[in-house]
């Protein structure tokens, strides 16, 4: 079997998961995909095993989620969030039960739209030390022993969303008040597949987001989780709990359409935004106005704006023009992506995000790379907040 593995060239010097460790918070908590944290994101999980809307390939997503201590087992509350589009009419293409949808086009009726859904579903994983469990998003896993517990499937069979789990206080998974504590334990690892009739395979994977708890204060018992912390009066958040959201997410990328070096392809690049703030309580998300600048290799400046509504993931040929290479005449650029402030006083609106590089080679195998995006400083005088639940 020849398998095509993620590899697609980096454009400039700083893009790498690594690079994200480097954000300042306030008391030494920071966002981070290379280190343990509190919280850890994993923004683009895609699930379609049995190739749903006839493209031609599988996907699939495989999380590992590891307890890095070394002396004590920990319970992590994870979510999954189904953000998989849903038709209008109730019925799709191929007459799937959950009438599951990439746009309007898979859906049928009278005037159908494919509307995004915000559907949360919970797990818990008791992970004895060092402990590592991998599962297919699909299929779900149950923690081997000393372990317990398990990961469930994604509830619909195709999916698009994201899963984010959280150390919590108690060793009984079933425990009906288990808490958020300030303790960073765990890190995670995605990786996606695509595999066709034949023998390609294509891989790509990309390290979680962790949000790393502050330590000096005492989460537990609390489950409004504060993303920074600002002292306003009245507001939910008047101590950081964790790591600050970034200010401003970096990508050093291709321009759409421009030649791989040496090869027969064009590369192209999607990204995929998620809100650093989740309201699990009452399934509800804010959307964001984010704008960017995008630099080219002759240091000229473009820009624009678009929306983050729950979570989006956009090419970058889709999201303007001024991607294009052609528009550009360059191949490569760094652009910055800026979540625009609520206007309400202590309202945090902070991004985390994945993007994925894809070289299209015409008529050979296509391969991908996928990386967390770079990000720099923290919100000002603004906190995000997780309203933790156990349903």
């Amino acid at each position: 079997m020849r398998k095509h593995v993620a590899g697609a060239m980096k454009a400039l010097a700083i893009v790498g998961v690594g690079a994200a460790a480097l954000s300042p918070s306030a008391q030494g908590q920071v966002i981070t995909s290379e280190h343990a944290a509190g919280i850890i994101s994993f923004p683009r999980v895609i699930s379609d095993p049995n190739d749903l809307f006839n493209v031609g390939y599988n996907t699939d997503t495989v999380i590992q989620i590891t307890n890095t201590d070394a002396t004590e087992a920990h319970v992590v509350h994870c979510f999954w969030l189904n953000a998989t589009g849903e038709c209008s009419t109730g019925t799709n293409t191929v007459g799937s039960n959950a009438a599951e949808c990439r746009t309007a086009d898979d859906c049928v009726g009278q005037l159908p739209t494919c509307n995004p859904r915000w559907v949360p579903n919970n797990f818990n994983l008791l992970l004895s030390p060092n402990q590592t469990i991998g599962f297919r998003a699909s299929a779900g896993e149950t923690v081997p022993p000393p372990g317990d517990g398990g990961a469930i499937p994604v509830n619909t069979e195709y999916f698009e969303g994201e899963l984010r789990c959280i150390e919590v206080d108690d060793d009984d998974i079933l425990a009906s008040d288990i808490n958020p504590i300030q303790a960073n334990d765990i890190q995670g690892v995605a990786t996606i597949y695509h595999s066709d009739e034949g023998d390609d395979l294509d891989v790509r994977g990309y390290n979680a987001i962790g949000i790393q708890a502050a330590g000096s204060n005492n989460a537990e018992g609390n489950k409004t989780l504060c993303l920074g912390g600002n002292g306003i009066t009245n507001n939910a958040c008047q101590t950081a709990e964790y790591a600050g959201c970034p200010a401003r997410l970096i990508l050093d990328h291709w321009f759409e359409g421009a030649a791989y070096t040496d090869q027969d392809g064009t590369v192209s690049t999607t990204v995929t935004f998620a809100p650093c703030g989740a309201d699990y309580e009452n399934a509800t998300t804010p959307t964001i106005s984010v704008q960017y600048l995008v630099f080219n290799e002759f240091e000229q400046r473009f820009s624009g704006s678009n929306k983050v509504d729950c979570l989006t993931t956009v090419s970058l040929d889709d999201l303007s023009s001024v991607f294009d290479v052609e528009v550009q005449g360059t191949l490569t650029g760094q652009t910055t992506f800026r979540p625009v402030n609520s206007g309400v006083a202590g309202q945090g609106v902070g991004l985390i995000a994945v993007a994925e590089e894809t070289i299209d080679r015409g008529n050979g195998p296509d391969s991908s790379t996928a990386f967390a995006l770079h990000h720099t400083g923290a919100q000002v005088n603004a906190a995000d907040v997780i309203q933790f639940i156990v349903p």
